[in-house]
């Protein structure tokens, strides 16, 4: 039969009865065998405002700095010119879209941190868009804020919207699509249609009933 001790545990000096014979608890156990020492405070050269400080940080006196630190090297690789020309980013882009790298793996694109650094926190939902079309331009005077309709309103405008016959994945053109409805309105039936336009009887609904080419009148 397994004895229970009656002690005091190694790690809190709270006294237990159970039959472990050094600590009351897995927690003091694993905070004793697995220590995390606090690192000293000293004193360091903060890296943007160039004053000692005593602290743990390693390299910023406090937050301001550290913003302070990330705002300037932004703008080290933007192309600045006048107000009304385009500020292009010449740091990392994908898709046109210049990327900032923020707090551990996760990063913005580099028009959405230029808002928010000249007129502060982007409202829950809304998009930055860009007046001038320029996915690489970070001028803050080129960027407006609107919301995802506003958003795909502005890319159908500016004929950046992948539709019809420029999708992918379209298998018809705007020829077929119209003799399809045209043939539909003389009274052919929607499997008929699938048969002679090669396509499934759920494509040819939504072709008919303006699903899907609903820019096609």
């Amino acid at each position: 039969m397994t004895k229970v001790y009656q002690r005091k545990c190694d790690h809190c000096g709270e006294s237990y009865t159970g039959y472990g014979k050094h600590f009351c608890g897995s927690t003091c156990f694993y905070q004793n065998r697995f220590p995390n020492p606090q690192r000293p405070t000293q004193k360091q050269h903060c890296k943007n405002c160039g004053k000692y400080y005593e602290g743990k940080n390693r390299q910023f006196c406090s937050l301001d700095c550290y913003k302070g630190f990330r705002t300037g090297r932004f703008w080290q690789k933007v192309e600045i010119k006048s107000l009304v020309d385009c500020w292009t980013w010449l740091g990392a882009s994908r898709g046109g879209y210049g990327l900032v790298w923020g707090e551990g793996k996760t990063h913005k694109t580099a028009h959405r941190v230029a808002w928010e650094l000249v007129y502060g926190k982007i409202p829950v939902g809304m998009f930055v868009l860009h007046k001038c079309d320029n996915p690489a331009c970070v001028n803050p005077s080129h960027l407006f804020t609107g919301s995802p309709q506003d958003n795909m309103d502005d890319m159908v405008a500016k004929g950046r919207s992948r539709r019809g016959e420029g999708h992918p994945q379209a298998i018809l053109t705007e020829v077929q699509i119209r003799k399809m409805r045209k043939q539909r309105h003389a009274g052919v039936s929607l499997k008929e249609l699938a048969v002679r336009f090669g396509t499934s009887y759920g494509n040819i609904c939504n072709v008919v009933y303006k699903k899907s080419w609903r820019h096609l009148l």
